[in-house]
């Protein structure tokens, strides 16, 4: 019984220890300095939007402008920042910071390691790894690593999707194949972006649709890809109020249908319109309702 206690001590003493330990991480919330790596260790189901790292960086450049000496820690926690949280939690984040007119200066420093961002994850799972193994900082080395290996991951079951289910052509298939791509495609993987953008093309897997066409290309863009010929073009035929409504799906981190439902019923379970909720949201209800197109 005694030993039962004093184990139970000691487990408490140590929690206790290690919540300091995490409060004095934070410290440059309080100090004004530039946030360390360290700082997005808290997941992001726990974080506020924006992101208080990134609303810290932001204040920096008030006045006189960012601080030279702070320019790398600058850099290493933005690319920890793309790297660690999803890309609408990044996207939220950014988009609550410019309506408060935060310095155009900083937006473009961190639009700048976006590109880096996208462009790395553009490149194939092993370039990633590579990247990784280059990278001096053992926390950014180990995020890109574990971002590379997720990538694969999550290749290899896109790759099997669109290989099982050939040219999708009977109504079973198409709504078994967008409830997986339409998926991960919310989820920011570059090849279901790029699959769902292409499906409501002329030439696409499902009826022409232009706007849903815009919003995805608007994803593609995000990720890097070499979009903005389509997305001129395509913006031709939209008026401004739809183009205006998928703008505004696109910057809330919202989804039109995969789908147009069926008179009747889905004959998948679920069907192919279900939300996946970024962790940031978890704890908003409204967020799991479907947005209707």
């Amino acid at each position: 019984m005694k030993l039962t206690i004093f184990l139970f001590l000691v487990m408490v003493q140590v929690m206790l220890s290690d919540n300091l330990h995490a409060e004095d991480k934070y410290d440059f919330l309080r100090k004004g300095e530039a946030p360390n790596v360290d700082s997005v260790l808290v997941p992001e189901y726990a974080e506020q939007v924006p992101h208080s790292g990134l609303a810290a960086i932001a204040k920096l450049y008030e006045g006189v402008g960012f601080p030279e000496e702070k320019i790398e820690e600058r850099t290493r926690f933005l690319k920890a920042f793309f790297l660690t949280y999803s890309n609408q939690y990044a996207r939220a984040s950014i988009n609550t910071l410019k309506s408060k007119n935060v310095s155009s200066t900083f937006l473009a420093d961190v639009d700048d390691v976006r590109k880096w961002y996208v462009d790395l994850m553009g490149q194939p799972s092993e370039k990633i790894k590579e990247v990784a193994e280059r990278e001096s900082d053992r926390s950014l080395s180990v995020m890109m690593s574990k971002k590379g290996t997720r990538k694969e991951k999550h290749l290899e079951i896109i790759k099997d999707t669109i290989a099982e289910f050939g040219d999708v052509t009977e109504d079973w298939k198409k709504e078994a194949y967008f409830k997986i791509i339409f998926r991960y495609a919310q989820q920011g993987q570059h090849k279901a972006i790029l699959e769902m953008a292409k499906t409501y093309s002329p030439n696409g897997t499902l009826p022409a649709n232009p706007s849903k066409q815009y919003f995805w290309l608007r994803h593609a863009a995000w990720i890097g890809a070499d979009v903005e010929d389509d997305l001129k073009e395509i913006k031709l035929s939209l008026d401004k109020k739809t183009i205006s409504k998928m703008d505004q799906l696109f910057f809330t981190n919202k989804y039109p249908d995969a789908m147009e439902k069926p008179k009747g019923h889905w004959k998948v379970i679920g069907g192919p319109n279900r939300r996946w909720v970024p962790p940031y949201l978890w704890e908003d209800k409204v967020a799991t309702t479907a947005d209707k197109d």
